[in-house]
C-alpha cells in the first residue's frame, strides 16, 4: 500500500481455504493472498465500515437516484422546449414575439418610415399589440405595435415595429422592405412622380439603406417610369384641350358666317 495525493494505491487481499479433506473433518489449508492488480482507493479503513457508514451510503444512493430522475426530467423538458423552438422558428411572427418578450433583441425598426434604432435609445411602453392586416389584400401582413397605457395618448405610441437581434438583420429587412415599397408603389391621380419622390424622401436615413446602389437604381427606374406616365397624361390632357378649343373655334366661325 502507498499513499498518494488524493488517496491510496493498494492491492486487494483475499482470505481463502482449500477443499475439505477426504474424511470431511475440516479445511486442509487456509490463508490470505494478495491480488495482482494495484487499485486506487480514496479511503482505507482499519476496520470494516460500520452500520452508520452503510446508512450514509444508502442515503447517498437515494440522492444519486433522485438526481438521475431529475436529470431525466430536465432532458425531457429540454427536448420539448427545443421542439417548441423549432416550431416557433418556422413562423417569423412567433419568433419575433418570443425574442421581444424575452428581451433577446438589440434593435428596433419602425415600419412607417423604416427608422432603425438601438433598443437602449427607445422608450418602450408597457403595452404592446400584435396586429394582423388581412382586410386589404394589398396590405396583408402583420406587425407588432407599441401602445400607450393611456388611451388618450395611444396614437402617440401606436407605432408598428419589428425587433432584431443584429444590425445586419435589421438592415437586410429594411432594404428588402424598401425595394418592395418602390416596386409596389402606385397612385391613381396626377403628379405620380412627385408623390413617389415625397414617399421616398420621408423614409428614414438612419440605416443608410437609401444610399444602397440597388435601392438607388430601383428608385430612379421607378421615378422615370412614373414621370413618363405623368408626361403622357399631361400630353393626353393637352390634346383634349386642343380638340376642345378647335371645336369651339369652329362653332364661332359657323355663327359668324
Amino acid at each position: 500500500m502507498r499513499q498518494i495525493e488524493g488517496g491510496y494505491l493498494a492491492k486487494e487481499v483475499f482470505e481463502f481455504c482449500s477443499d475439505f479433506d477426504d474424511e470431511g473433518d475440516g479445511p486442509e489449508e487456509n490463508g490470505i493472498t494478495t491480488g495482482d492488480t494495484t487499485l486506487f482507493f480514496k479511503e482505507l479503513y482499519e476496520k470494516a465500515p460500520t452500520e452508520k457508514y452503510a446508512a450514509e451510503v444508502a442515503s447517498l444512493q437515494k440522492e444519486v437516484e433522485a438526481l438521475g430522475n431529475r436529470i431525466s426530467e430536465l432532458q425531457v423538458k429540454a427536448s420539448e422546449e427545443q421542439a417548441t423552438l423549432g416550431k416557433i422558428s418556422k413562423f417569423p411572427i412567433l419568433q419575433m414575439m418570443a425574442d421581444y418578450l424575452t428581451g433577446d433583441f438589440e434593435f428596433i425598426v419602425f415600419l412607417r418610415d423604416l427608422t432603425l434604432s438601438p433598443k437602449r435609445s427607445v422608450y418602450i411602453p408597457p403595452n404592446i399589440a400584435v396586429m394582423v392586416e388581412v382586410a386589404n389584400p394589398s396590405k396583408a401582413g402583420w406587425s407588432m405595435r407599441l401602445l400607450g397605457s393611456d388611451y388618450n395618448y395611444r396614437d402617440l405610441y401606436d407605432k408598428p415595429f419589428f425587433p432584431f437581434k443584429t444590425v445586419e438583420d435589421a438592415v437586410k429587412f429594411i432594404k428588402e422592405d424598401m425595394l418592395n415599397r418602390i416596386k409596389k408603389w402606385s397612385y391613381d391621380w396626377n403628379d405620380k412622380a412627385g408623390r413617389f419622390k415625397t414617399m421616398f424622401d420621408d423614409l428614414s436615413l438612419t440605416s443608410g439603406v437609401k444610399k444602397d446602389p440597388d435601392v438607388i437604381q430601383a428608385y430612379q427606374e421607378k421615378f422615370e417610369k412614373l414621370k413618363a406616365l405623368d408626361n403622357a397624361e399631361k400630353a393626353k390632357k393637352l390634346q383634349a384641350d386642343i380638340e376642345d378649343l378647335e371645336k369651339k373655334r369652329k362653332e364661332l366661325e359657323k355663327i359668324q358666317s
